[in-house]
């Protein structure tokens, strides 16, 4: 993570004259929240662009077992008076640290998450990822838009592609996993003037925004909305962790007989 902050930083710093720069990261380990590294260029008014490759968990059309990671992404750009656009996902239809969450909760999972060995959908989450791959999102236009992310992420930059990266969470720690990442920083000030692209962001917003709404929906969304408001009420009234998550810290405050410093967990 803090190899990716610098990277972002540095094709912040780049973009300024060059318009567009892209940097890359070899041999770092799994980098956390694409989002992150993306939204930081909103900062600058500028197009954030963050993605990463990983140890193949992620099934490909045709294929049996795992063929791709499941390549984090994410796009930030700015608004004038509206929030910032922020798409951060994984190229699997979820990723897996939701399959593990249920797994650890003795939860089962909808059948389009996981194929087993067989390539037969199964709502078993303790399959993954010895036993069972993720499902491609969208199915081969993920399982193109992951490779996408290989190239840029992990052939380019010279970092381990797929087989040769080592899981962060399985493998030897004490060696490098060889995981790679890119990200892109666009300059928009190099384009057309800042607060005029803000302005038109902000209109095809609230374009969206207005469109006629289907029966029963409330609200269309934009990409990030829900994860900003989520951010500001987490500012306003703390972290709701997940139970799985409350779980663990629990299991690891009783191993080190310490007192969890929170005000309030969630059951």
């Amino acid at each position: 993570m803090v190899s990716s902050v610098f990277a972002m930083h540095t094709a912040m710093d780049k973009a300024v004259t060059a318009g567009i720069a892209l940097v890359g990261l070899r041999n770092n380990c799994h980098y956390g929240a694409a989002g992150y590294y993306a939204a930081m260029a909103l900062e600058k008014d500028m197009i954030g662009i963050s993605m990463a490759n990983d140890i193949p968990t992620v099934n490909a059309p045709g294929a049996r077992g795992p063929v791709m990671g499941s390549n984090p992404f994410a796009f930030a750009a700015p608004a004038g008076d509206e929030l910032p656009i922020l798409l951060d996902m994984a190229t699997s239809t979820v990723a897996g640290g939701k399959v593990f969450a249920a797994a650890a909760l003795g939860k089962t999972i909808p059948a389009h998450w996981l194929l087993d060995a067989d390539t037969k959908p199964t709502t078993d989450p303790t399959l993954f990822s010895h036993a069972a791959s993720l499902t491609a999102l969208g199915g081969y236009k993920g399982y193109g838009i992951a490779f996408m992310i290989e190239v840029l992420a992990g052939l380019l930059t010279g970092a381990a592609v797929r087989w040769e990266v080592l899981s962060w969470t399985f493998s030897d720690p004490s060696k490098p996993t060889g995981h790679g990442a890119a990200f892109i920083a666009v300059n928009i000030a190099s384009f057309m003037p800042v607060q005029q692209f803000k302005n038109r962001m902000d209109r095809a917003i609230r374009e969206i925004s207005g469109t006629e709404k289907a029966p029963g929906a409330d609200q269309i969304y934009l990409p990030g909305q829900l994860e900003w408001e989520r951010r500001k009420n987490a500012l306003a009234h703390g972290i709701d962790l997940p139970d799985d998550v409350v779980a663990s810290l629990r299991a690891l405050a009783n191993d080190l007989d310490l007192q969890l410093p929170f005000t309030r967990l969630r059951s």
